[in-house]
């Protein structure tokens, strides 16, 4: 039975057309944006054929093998690194704070850390030949190494200040700058420096070669060229800022980028200079050519691309948003997070939502719901599979996959589609899942075995809640409803949406008050325990994707198009409950009304309780 509500809401107009708008709620929201994701922050590269590698903060590892695409490599450290060289194409040495070298011949599969011998700082490394290199750091530490990176010898330069930048041209040359115009020039592979200190006793950051031309760039903007055996400086034309970088496709085209994001480069040898825009308020600390491909980092989550030698630039983010798509907890420590990234992921909690973990399960496809058992025991759903952990999420496997073996052989293009959206546990042992066509499977082992039930439904089915092992309830596509009191084996359809919409989710409170929501704003709701449903539909289009009830007469609804609505008597009447972000909300999870969560789009999680979460990707 369906009875058809048909009222005035106040202040309902006026939202609907808030929400159509984009527009931002008010300040005064009862929810905080708690993400405080970990940023990736680069702070040197180096560059070989097409190859490049990046490091930076908390032992970040980056490595493109084409000069395109950048994958993250697993750090060997969580201090901070300041420079990284070659050895060989698969060879990598890496320097930073507090002396701490490390050396991979795997392309960052793994890593080697080598003694160092010293605390202080390194901030430069350059090998010249695939035995001979050398680093340099603060307090004039200048280490040498003859066998590719394994051994590392401290070597006394005569002075104190600090040196920021190495590089070596060759097995034998090398060339090292620091604090108060040092430049020091070593032709017996780092045995012995001798001066070249230049007259502006500024502090120079950054040296590189192309043949017999050298470049150095330093404080207030000055910027040494060397050629004939002569270094002379060569004015940028109005820019006084410090200059932490140079790098270059050839002797006569060279780049410079600093402070505030400010970049340079000549075509010409530095008898001209062009300024160069990158969008870029950050501090440039590093930059790398190989050929008309180059790179330079230093902004946090970006790196900034040309391929026209340094003429113009992109960006490149190295952050990518996940999209929450449900959220669940077990207990107000232990909560997961399914979503996905480029491929499913899950993110789980042990400390009641301060620290957010990310773990992949191992399965392709977006994830679609989770359910949290107890602290041990969860299960999450996704294109075609069931995954489960009983060990907390230090593990996943699959343990259930909707499409056959015959399936699994065709081609991707040509299988079914088959999507797991929604899974709901009555207790330890059972649970059901339900997905497309249909689908409808049940445990009653902990999920180690599933079994799928004959229903005869051939609709999309997105939610499913069960008040007792035997009474429960499927939503799906059409505004169909199905009922069952067998435990599943036996399906009646109630049509409960007189428009079509598809239900997306199930709430029930006790026996008897439940509430359902789904596309085109349709709200369901029930004081029979499912056997008759009213229709409240409010208007919008937007697609309704959770709801959620603490009491009787006190519920929340979230969905597309930054929808967070509230009720207080009931249903009857929603107000916004003024989310601070507007984007697509698709899950919620609530222990009372001041203890809640909701997930979204573009990594946003929001909550009642906590200020600040920390998401580590």
């Amino acid at each position: 039975m369906i009875i058809l509500m048909r009222r005035a809401f106040i202040g309902l107009v006026a939202l609907i057309a808030c929400m159509a708008t984009g527009v931002r709620a008010e300040d005064s929201s009862p929810w905080k944006l708690v993400v405080k994701r970990e940023t990736t922050h680069l702070l040197a590269i180096t560059g070989l054929q097409e190859k490049f590698w990046a490091v930076g903060v908390a032992g970040v590892c980056f490595a493109s093998a084409d000069g395109k695409l950048w994958r993250r490599v697993k750090p060997f450290t969580d201090r901070t690194l300041y420079g990284v060289s070659f050895i060989e194409s698969r060879s990598v040495c890496a320097v930073g704070a507090g002396g701490v070298i490390a050396t991979t011949d795997n392309d960052g599969e793994s890593w080697t850390v080598q003694k160092s011998g010293v605390t202080e700082d390194l901030r430069s490394v350059s090998f010249g030949s695939r035995t001979t290199g050398v680093a340099v750091g603060v307090s004039g530490t200048l280490l040498v190494t003859y066998d590719g990176g394994k051994t590392w010898m401290k070597k006394d330069a005569g002075y104190g200040e600090s040196f920021f930048s190495v590089i070596m041209t060759g097995a034998n040359e090398g060339w090292v700058v620091g604090e108060r115009g040092i430049i020091l020039h070593s032709l017996d592979a780092g045995r012995t420096w001798l001066s070249e200190r230049h007259s502006s006793q500024k502090w120079f950051y950054s040296v590189w070669f192309n043949g017999e031309t050298g470049w150095i760039t330093g404080k207030n903007g000055i910027v040494l060229r060397r050629m004939m055996g002569k270094w002379d400086e060569i004015p940028l034309p109005t820019d006084p800022s410090t200059m932490l970088s140079v790098a270059g496709e050839s002797a006569q085209c060279v780049s410079v980028v600093g402070v505030e994001g400010n970049a340079w480069s000549t075509m010409d040898a530095g008898m001209s200079w062009q300024k160069r825009e990158l969008n870029c308020r950050e501090d440039l600390s590093g930059i790398a050519l190989n050929g008309k491909i180059g790179w330079a980092v230093g902004a946090e989550n970006m790196l900034y691309s040309t391929l026209d030698g340094g003429a113009t630039w992109a960006a490149y983010s190295l952050e990518s948003l996940p999209t929450y798509t449900a959220i669940s907890f077990s207990d107000q420590s232990f909560g997961y997070i399914a979503g996905r990234m480029g491929s499913g992921m899950i993110w789980s909690t042990r400390d009641g939502g301060n620290t957010w973990g990310q773990q992949s399960p191992g399965v392709r496809g977006d994830l679609t719901s989770v359910f949290a058992v107890n602290r041990a025991l969860c299960f999450v759903t996704g294109e075609d599979v069931i995954v489960k952990t009983d060990n907390g999420g230090l593990s996943w496997r699959r343990v259930y996959r909707d499409l056959s073996p015959e399936e699994l052989a065709m081609p991707r293009s040509q299988r079914r589609v088959a999507i797991m959206n929604s899974v709901f546990f009555f207790d330890n042992r059972r649970g059901w899942a339900v997905g497309s066509g249909g689908a409808v499977v049940f445990t009653t082992d902990e999920g180690e075995y599933w079994e799928k039930i004959k229903t005869g439904i051939d609709r999309n089915l997105h939610a499913v809640w069960f008040l007792s092992p035997t009474k429960g309830f499927v939503g799906g596509d059409d505004g169909m409803i199905y009922s069952t009191d067998n435990g599943g084996r036996r399906w009646t359809s109630q049509p409960a949406s007189s428009s079509g919409e598809s239900i997306r989710s199930f709430f029930f409170l006790d026996g008897h008050h439940g509430w359902a929501v789904g596309d085109g704003g349709v709200i369901l709701s029930s004081d029979d325990g499912g056997q008759s449903w009213r229709e409240l539909r409010i208007g919008g289009g937007a697609s309704l994707r959770k709801v959620w009830f603490s009491d009787p007469k006190t519920g929340w609804i979230c969905g597309e198009r930054g929808i967070l609505l509230k009720t207080w008597d009931g249903g009857e009447t929603w107000v916004s409950d003024k989310p601070p972000v507007q984007t697509d909300y698709f899950g919620m999870f609530f222990f009372n009304a001041d203890d809640a969560w909701v997930v979204g789009d573009r990594g946003v999680i929001l909550s009642r309780k906590i200020p600040v979460a920390v998401i580590q990707q």
